[in-house]
């Protein structure tokens, strides 16, 4: 689930009518390009999160670590005990705040797609991974891998006995949102019926039992004005980590 990372910021695809977009969109690509065709911050009228599918740190089932505290420890105790997967810039950026909350240095290992990751931790090529909870779920409950932590600011409904990394690291959430956005100068009348609309469409039970049946954990904003100030907080976070990692991608 992030494919927000497959667009060309520079391309016509982000027209200012398209209304579903990903924390990538807002949040990150502003500070991972040198110029976008569109500014996040002036270009929309936030609306609404939708839905959550945060990242986890999945493990080969065999590690001898079950849980981010065990694993942090040991990298600690024995620096480059852990390599770590990440197959998108939202999981180097994952795992480069980890390692300033923690004072570790996982090293990241680069794929090229999650499948390919995901097949490599089973197979025990690399003993760790930053990977989608859609992808990693299925294979947690049929116990082909171990959840050590999501990247999540709370836990989800869909698996609440997994915990979050902020657990152990207070203040930890770089989580995958998905949001709905209109264009800047959209009437505060009008995103106020749209606010109303989708809080009503996510409540209603076949709605909520289809996305958390996909892996997607259904979410809405308190108000436009929370989300707003949500997608800021979450700017600031992601700034300072993707500078600190040396991060860029033109």
């Amino acid at each position: 689930m992030s494919g927000d990372f497959n667009h060309d910021p520079h391309s016509s695809v982000f027209h200012m009518d398209q209304t579903k977009v990903m924390d990538g969109t807002l949040v990150m690509n502003p500070f991972l390009y040198s110029k976008l065709a569109y500014d996040p911050f002036k270009d929309f009228a936030p609306i609404s999160l939708v839905a959550l599918v945060p990242s986890a740190v999945v493990g080969n089932i065999n590690i001898p670590v079950n849980s981010i505290r065990e694993m942090v420890d040991r990298e600690k105790a024995k620096p480059g005990t852990f390599q770590i997967g990440i197959s998108t810039p939202t999981s180097q950026v994952n795992v480069g705040l980890l390692n300033q909350m923690a004072g570790t240095n996982f090293t990241m290992v680069p794929y090229r797609g999650g499948t390919t990751q995901i097949t490599g931790i089973m197979a025990g090529d690399i003993p760790l991974g930053m990977e989608s909870i859609n992808v990693s779920l299925p294979l947690w409950r049929a116990k082909k891998v171990k959840i050590l932590g999501l990247v999540s600011a709370q836990r989800l409904s869909l698996a609440p006995e997994i915990p979050t990394i902020a657990e152990t690291f207070p203040g930890y959430d770089l989580g995958i949102w998905q949001s709905i956005v209109a264009p800047a100068g959209t009437p505060r009348a009008v995103v106020a019926r749209l606010f109303a609309s989708i809080h009503k469409v996510l409540q209603m039970p076949e709605v909520r039992d289809r996305l958390l049946a996909a892996g997607i954990e259904p979410a809405t904003s308190k108000s436009p004005e929370d989300f707003a100030a949500f997608i800021r907080a979450q700017a600031d976070v992601r700034a300072k980590v993707i500078k600190d990692v040396g991060l860029k991608l033109d």
